[in-house]
């Protein structure tokens, strides 16, 4: 269950660091007012010994503060790593910016001056989050070592083993099949199987199993479609009471010798577990195992984890891919391009004018705007492509084994499909919506991943400086620019 960010916000210690005294006094008031109670602005002369005496949760750090940032905020990493930094900066400062949270020295970012307070408030409920999945990741840790302790028994290798397999799971559904292998090892070995439950569908469904070849039940299952909500209730708190279930088991595994016990988490149901071969009504025993508990502490830390993930790589607005993440995806994506010799493109989108949509519609309707840019975007892109928020009004698109002349076709149908899209939200008073587009291509027109972002922003704003807007621009290459290598066409054999 995901937590208020309301009730959080005033437990977070947020400290500004900004050369412009008057505007990091500001910053600190406007976060006051968004609810981190804990905001206050620092003088940047004297400002390490400040964060090393009493470091905080979130540093905000203006990029004009200093002549060499990234000294400083390395610094700042080895005095605290637990900080989370957020950038503020001016437009053209954004590649530094990218630089920075590639090389991990900051989580976020935001371009001054801010489109609206919410964009503040939205940056800095991240952070929160962030660090409460961190906080609950390593509190759900310490209780489960905590109560290893007191549980284990020394002389049990095979539970130790268990308890040194689950601790180590990094995926739930990794957790679930250590826990099943456990159940089977107490169980004589006797096999176990786990029903997903799948609520848009109202239905139970094999997804794994221990000492049973699974692959062999897949699509087995149980609807529960027709059942009251009361009802559903019931079953899920008695599975073993369920007629359905005893005659799914008897037709499909031959056996009535069995336990159920449903897998809770935070009071939501997910699934059911089936033990075979053992007497009805033992389920009780299992759930008050140490077992069991055990499961129980390290799902909910890779719950947490996930979450934390989740809020790493993802923008909380459009459900894209976010800033921090993309650049990681960048770097990835041009070293593969490397290794197998094909073209890799971006396009950077920005919509024009988008303070005239923030200031008639508000920002939280303005938000509803960039989802709906958002997912128009996912919409015509392929699986393999990536696409991310990279601003508060900018979108970025990474086309791997794609030339610039494709990318370039692909940016001009996305503009016009965005330009033709109506926005009911508009009303008469705006019209249509128009972005600006730049696009370049590894290699032909850049050689690392900051110099292909680069390059892309450089187009984007010729679009700005040429035409006030709404047409796409192709970057040009460097002077006496070599490329890495001449890319294959798709489908060629490397």
């Amino acid at each position: 269950m995901k937590p208020r960010i309301e009730t959080l916000r005033n437990q977070f210690a947020v400290l500004i660091i900004d050369g412009d005294d008057v505007r990091g006094s500001l910053l600190a008031s406007t976060s006051r007012s968004l609810g981190y109670a804990q905001a206050l602005p620092a003088p940047v002369k004297g400002a390490l010994p400040l964060i090393v005496a009493e470091p905080p949760n979130v540093l905000i750090y203006d990029l004009d503060s200093s002549d060499k940032p990234k000294d400083f905020l390395r610094q700042v990493q080895e005095a605290s790593p637990e900080i989370v930094v957020i950038l503020t900066l001016r437009a053209e400062q954004s590649l530094l910016a990218f630089e920075i949270i590639n090389e991990d020295l900051a989580y976020d970012s935001i371009v001054r001056p801010f489109v609206s307070d919410l964009e503040l408030q939205q940056t800095l409920d991240r952070a929160a989050l962030q660090l409460y999945y961190q906080f609950e990741a390593e509190q759900a840790r310490d209780e489960m070592n905590r109560l290893v302790r007191p549980s284990a028994n020394p002389g049990s290798v095979e539970f130790n083993d268990y308890l040194e397999k689950i601790s180590g799971t990094k995926s739930l559904d990794e957790t679930v099949q250590a826990f099943m292998d456990e159940l089977s090892r107490e169980s004589q070995r006797f096999p176990v199987i786990y029903f997903k439950y799948l609520p848009a569908h109202a239905s139970l469904a094999i997804s794994q199993a221990s000492h049973l070849a699974v692959d062999k039940f897949r699509g087995l299952g149980l609807d529960l479609k027709g059942l009251e909500p009361k009802a559903l209730s019931s079953f899920f708190q008695s599975p073993e009471k369920s007629e359905k279930l005893e005659d799914l088991l008897k037709q499909a595994f031959r056996t009535e010798s069995y336990t159920a016990f449903t897998h809770f988490n935070e009071g939501e149901a997910l699934g059911l577990f089936v033990i075979f071969n053992r007497a009805k009504g033992e389920a009780h025993a299992i759930l008050d195992s140490a077992t069991h508990l055990i499961f129980e502490m390290a799902y909910k830390r890779n719950v947490t984890l996930r979450e934390k993930h989740s809020l790493d790589t993802t923008d909380s607005v459009t459900s894209l891919t976010n800033r921090k993440h993309f650049a990681e995806r960048v770097e990835n994506e041009i070293s593969r391009a490397r290794r197998i010799f094909m073209p890799l493109s971006l396009i950077t989108i920005d919509i024009d004018s988008f303070h005239k949509i923030n200031e008639k519609l508000g920002f939280q309707q303005a938000d509803s705007v960039l989802k709906a840019i958002g997912a128009i975007l996912k919409k015509t892109t392929r699986v393999s492509d990536v696409v991310a928020r990279t601003g508060a009004d900018e979108y970025s698109l990474l086309f791997p084994h794609t030339g610039h002349v494709g990318a370039s076709i692909k940016a001009e149908r996305i503009r016009r499909m965005i330009e033709s899209t109506r926005f009911p939200l508009l009303g008469q008073g705006l019209g249509s919506i128009t972005v600006s587009v730049g696009v370049s291509e590894y290699p032909s027109f850049s050689s690392d991943p900051e110099s292909l972002v680069r390059s892309a922003d450089e187009a984007l704003a010729q679009v700005r400086e040429r035409s006030g807007g709404n047409k796409v621009c192709l970057a040009t290459a460097p002077d006496d620019f070599k490329l890495d290598f001449v890319p294959r066409e798709p489908g060629a054999k490397p």
